[in-house]
């Protein structure tokens, strides 16, 4: 006598491994689209001390994503991501530019563009002092090219 699988069983059977087969395919694409990825920075932190900013030989220093930047009137804070494609601009001190490694935008320290592919200046930032006596700046806030933070 021949053992028989009966046809409804294994459709049964197909069902079960073809609706679980979705359900991991459909899970593990959710978990994949939704996945935290690194979590955004605060847009409000302390970039540097007073005393340390006075110390500096060069008018320059770069901390988490901003410049600062120091001429006859003070400091001011540029956003460090180029306006093109969101690389991060290195500074050229040979040139004093700041010059993005992606497509070879510059920019001056002013954040005006100097060769593109970038259309758009660096936005300027928001910097204060903090009730700590450090100096603040903000991502979220853009000021004008006139603003300075006397030190």
């Amino acid at each position: 006598m021949k053992a028989e699988f009966p046809r409804r069983l294994f459709l049964a059977f197909g069902a079960l491994l073809g609706g679980g087969s979705l359900y991991l395919l459909g899970r593990g694409l959710l978990t994949f689209f939704s996945a935290p990825g690194s979590p955004d920075p605060p847009s409000r932190f302390p970039v540097a001390d007073p005393a340390e900013l006075s110390r500096l030989k060069d008018p320059w220093k770069y901390h988490q994503g901003v410049w600062l930047i120091r001429d006859s009137r003070g400091w001011y804070a540029l956003l460090g991501r180029c306006t093109h494609l969101g690389c991060r601009p290195a500074l050229d001190p040979s040139s004093g530019l700041l010059v993005c490694p992606c497509h070879g935008s510059r920019f001056d320290l002013q954040g005006r563009v100097v060769k593109g592919p970038a259309e758009r200046p660096l936005p300027r930032l928001e910097l204060a002092r903090g009730s700590d006596r450090k100096i603040w700046v903000d991502t979220g806030k853009e000021t004008g090219a006139s603003f300075r933070l006397p030190l």
